[in-house]
């Protein structure tokens, strides 16, 4: 994997374009090169689609840029990588094979494309996923402590006692 690769674009020019229809592999290396989580790119874009349907940086048919989106959406959910990678390549097979023979000759470059993808895809997914946790943990420190019900009131009438004078609960 280059260590300059920061777009769609720059992936173009290492990897080529998707094999069509496009492999979920590829597509989601296009999807998430430029993305800061898997989150990002699963926003959703328009009836039952998401930014990675939607977006003109990933090229590929709409079926296969759905099946992106759902193997992105599993492992945002906290699939493996060696699963998703499994049920992508899955897909693959299934998806050419319902278009034979037109699409006979696309199932081994794209198999060979999406292999040659997988080390950038691994990358990008962790990532991406270390980005979510560090959100969240982000999030979890802006959040105001929970107070138990009623410490607020407590803590109000004490301010309320003049110095020198017994508690109210005494």
């Amino acid at each position: 994997m280059s260590e300059s690769v920061r777009t769609p674009l720059d992936l173009f020019e290492e990897y080529g374009t998707p094999v069509y229809p496009g492999h979920p592999i590829s597509l989601a290396c296009y999807a998430l090169v430029s993305a800061r989580t898997i989150a990002d790119v699963l926003v959703p874009g328009g009836p039952g689609g998401s930014s990675v349907v939607s977006s003109k940086a990933v090229t590929g048919a709409q079926d296969a840029l759905q099946a992106t989106g759902a193997m992105l959406a599993r492992l945002q959910r906290g699939e493996s990588l060696d699963a998703a990678v499994k049920w992508s390549n899955e897909w693959w097979g299934r998806c050419i094979r319902s278009h034979r023979p037109a699409f006979d000759k696309r199932l081994e470059p794209g198999l060979e494309q999406s292999a040659r993808m997988e080390p950038l895809f691994r990358a990008l997914v962790a990532a991406a996923r270390a980005r979510a946790a560090e959100v969240a943990v982000a999030r979890m420190a802006e959040a105001p402590a929970e107070r138990p019900a009623g410490a607020e009131a407590e803590s109000h009438a004490e301010a309320q006692v003049e110095p020198g004078a017994p508690p109210a609960s005494a």
